[in-house]
């Protein structure tokens, strides 16, 4: 098979799921019998290997009256891509165990209480504690009778906001004092209600907000501080609100978030004055070349070239203005423009896209590393690796 045409998500388990997954891939809603014939796999191994590609939400069925059970590939986001992400972020606060446990219930979707080892069951109450990890509900509700056995399932939206949320406050923490980020956790800390402003000043006086000076006779007052950096967040949209009732902006912020990976994918791919242009088309709209080349000190050929190049990446659409003889005589212009929502659509295609070429290659030189000189082997691994790190948190950030 060409190299253009492989597919890490249906590689990465085993023969049987490839085989399984580029058929089902090819051929439409089969049936049980048609995919074992046709691949020349054992009818126990067919049934295994739909099981495991079904488990993890790479095939999806139809039950059809009279017709049987239908296989079919899910062609939406596949919730597997996140899965390095959620480990990561269980390593970074609960450390190894936390990542071994993540792993374990992602994979597993649920794992008995009796099954967890001694040495991590320090770490997996303090899961349950924080929300990660939740007791399996039946229908919804959470079960009340005690039962000899109870299981854990890993709560991906829970874990969601709490990711979502560290990326906010890291990104305060780069942009602000400390009086700020201690003013943004004291507003965070009530989250989702909103907060009124009494209540927001006790909870910065737990935080130590330290009261600052305006420069004039009056001394230092700590309502004032917080007012003022409460504005500073309300101007960057980390914080909204009025009438003395605040709370934090997920919304407007993320929003901001996948702007910034539309960017930085921009850099990595395409190029820093592609990046730096498409950032210009979101914040102006409709503009015509002149303008681009002009405010971005660009010549000529590097605008046009630049401009094609992000159309061609269907990151922006072009629109001709015909000349207006009859009422004001103009020659023809050109105009270019970038609609946020239709490219952050075929931003995530494109990521998974990639996401599949660095899988490839990794095989690739996986299967090559006899034939390949040691340190450089070694050199483009780490850069793989390092494109996947970004291009999952990518992922990871366009699925919220």
């Amino acid at each position: 098979m060409p190299w253009s045409e492989r597919l890490f998500i249906l590689e990465i388990f085993s023969n049987v799921c490839a085989k399984i997954g580029y058929y089902l891939l090819k051929n439409k809603d089969m049936g049980l019998i048609s995919i074992y014939k046709n691949t020349e796999i054992g009818k126990k191994d067919a049934i295994k290997g739909l099981s495991l590609l079904v488990h993890f939400g790479i095939v999806g069925f139809t039950n059809y009256t009279g017709r049987g059970v239908r296989y079919f590939i899910k062609k939406a986001h596949f919730s597997i891509i996140n899965y390095p992400v959620y480990i990561k972020y269980c390593e970074d606060v609960y450390g190894p165990h936390g990542s071994q446990i993540a792993m374990e219930v992602l994979i597993r979707k649920k794992i008995g209480v009796s099954a967890i080892p001694e040495e991590l069951m320090e770490t997996t109450k303090k899961m349950i504690r924080d929300g990660v990890l939740t007791e399996e509900s039946v229908n919804g509700v959470k079960r009340v009778k005690e039962e000899s056995e109870k299981y854990l399932i890993f709560s991906k939206k829970s874990v969601d906001s709490k990711i979502l949320t560290n990326f906010f406050y890291n990104d305060i923490s780069q942009h602000f004092t400390e009086n700020t980020k201690k003013v943004f956790s004291a507003i965070k800390s009530f989250y989702p209600a909103p907060s009124p402003l009494n209540r927001v000043l006790e909870r910065c006086a737990e935080f130590q907000v330290v009261p600052e000076s305006t420069g004039l006779s009056i001394p230092p007052n700590i309502n004032e501080t917080v007012q003022k950096h409460i504005k500073y967040l309300i101007g960057y949209g980390a914080v909204s609100g009025g009438y003395e009732m605040y709370q934090v902006n997920h919304e407007s912020y993320l929003d901001k978030i996948k702007k910034k990976v539309l960017l930085e994918y921009c850099d990595m791919y395409i190029g820093s004055t592609a990046s730096t242009v498409l950032s210009m088309l979101l914040s102006k709209g409709y503009i015509e070349d002149k303008f681009i080349q002009k405010h971005l000190l660009l010549e000529s050929q590097e605008c046009k070239k630049t401009l094609f190049l992000l159309l061609s990446e269907r990151f922006v659409s072009l629109q001709m203005i015909p000349r207006t003889a009859d009422c004001a005589p103009s020659k023809s212009f050109h105009l270019w423009s970038a609609n946020i929502r239709k490219v952050f659509g075929i931003l995530e295609q494109k990521v998974q896209s990639k996401l599949n070429e660095n899988y490839i290659e990794l095989s690739t030189l996986e299967e090559n590393k006899l034939f390949t000189v040691p340190g450089e082997y070694k050199q483009k691994t780490d850069q793989i690796f390092g494109a996947l790190e970004k291009l999952h948190t990518f992922c990871f950030i366009l699925s919220l």
